[in-house]
């Protein structure tokens, strides 16, 4: 059995088992969170099964969306905006904890240096674009050694 991820106290199992949010709440949830980066002027990359679902373009359905700041892009003044259009999100150095819309979300700072990063692709979903990682197979094998 695979043990969950313990997260700021939480225990929560990242995108696996049997979905709980269907592809109209995480669309609102995806939203939310492209006007609160933008915002904040940040640009975020999504990751884990969120990203392999627009790549594919496939519905969505997940338990909780993914995504990852840059260091270098996680600024003091992006910090503190997103802290004050965010209030009730979870602080730590590696990563932000909160529900956005009803959605769980996890934001990862990433504080090494990941080729897939350096460029991200985008795709259109909706009306807006979100950036993947590019090459996206090689994001995906290597997934899990991101810190």
């Amino acid at each position: 059995m695979k043990q969950a991820r313990k997260i700021n106290g939480l225990n929560k199992t990242l995108n696996q088992g049997p979905s709980t949010f269907k592809h109209d709440q995480i669309t609102q949830a995806l939203l939310d969170i492209e006007d609160t980066f933008d915002r904040a002027l940040m640009p975020f990359i999504l990751l884990e099964g969120i990203a392999k679902q627009i790549y594919e373009e496939q519905p969505l359905e997940l338990k909780e969306i993914t995504i990852g700041v840059k260091e270098k892009d996680w600024t003091r003044y992006g910090s503190t905006t997103f802290k004050m259009l965010k209030p009730d999100a979870e602080f730590s150095n590696d990563n932000v904890y909160l529900s956005i819309q009803g959605v769980p979300t996890m934001i990862w700072i990433i504080h090494r240096k990941y080729k897939f990063f350096d460029n991200p692709d985008f795709k259109w979903f909706g009306r807006t674009q979100f950036y993947i990682p590019n090459p996206f197979p090689l994001y995906w094998k290597s997934r899990f050694f991101i810190k």
